[in-house]
């Protein structure tokens, strides 16, 4: 990495840093240029420009002759490290990230459905058509439930919990029903609940 006082930069004997050969940092960069498997690549930041080669020690001359890379402060840091980045991976596709695995999509998964929620909902349907089919007819034909009473023939029946029962003697005018209702009980259960709503629908 140079930047704008890579060539002046002084250590603390007040000499530059690149003309002593113990800095380190000239040692890795002589070491690199030196080694025909090592790459080395120059990137310029602050404004940099890239050292001519009679500013440089002998050893790191060739570093002039290489190909450097620019990274801007924003807005352009960003693009031009991605940039650098892309370039490196091109010289070395062994270390460059694998694509991402494909996850394979299987068929959707259906929401579970409530089972007490569904028996519930079919047992209240079922019982409003029963009582629609029982109760309707006599609604539309207008006659009076007392009516019926006076001309039915044999006691008269009055309902009290779903179980039919002979009026009271002496009691007044008796109110019957023509039509006796039942109560169906839905048990619960996996097979049970259906097996019990399927007799309400059939029957």
């Amino acid at each position: 990495i140079i930047g704008s006082d890579w060539l002046s930069v002084t250590g603390d004997e007040g000499t530059r840093r690149l003309d002593n050969p113990n800095d380190y940092v000239r040692i890795e960069i002589a070491t690199g240029l030196s080694e025909s498997n090592i790459r080395v690549i120059p990137v310029l930041v602050r404004g940099a420009a890239m050292p001519k080669d009679h500013e440089l020690p002998a050893d790191l001359r060739d570093l002039a002759f290489r190909n450097a890379a620019a990274v801007r402060n924003d807005p352009d840091f960003s693009r031009d490290v991605g940039a650098l980045i892309a370039q490196i991976h091109t010289w070395f596709p062994e270390h460059a990230p694998a694509a991402s695995p494909s996850v394979p999509t299987g068929p959707a998964v259906q929401p579970r459905v409530n089972r007490g929620i569904v028996v519930a909902i079919l047992a209240t349907v079922a019982l409003l058509i029963l009582i629609a089919v029982l109760v309707l007819p006599g609604l539309l034909d207008g006659g009076d439930t007392r009516d019926s009473a006076n001309t039915a023939s044999g006691p008269a029946l009055t309902l009290a919990a779903g179980v039919a029962k002979p009026a009271s003697p002496g009691a007044g005018a008796a109110v019957t029903a023509n039509t006796v209702m039942s109560f169906i009980f839905v048990r619960d259960g996996p097979a049970t609940s259906y097996d019990d709503i399927g007799r309400i629908i059939d029957g």
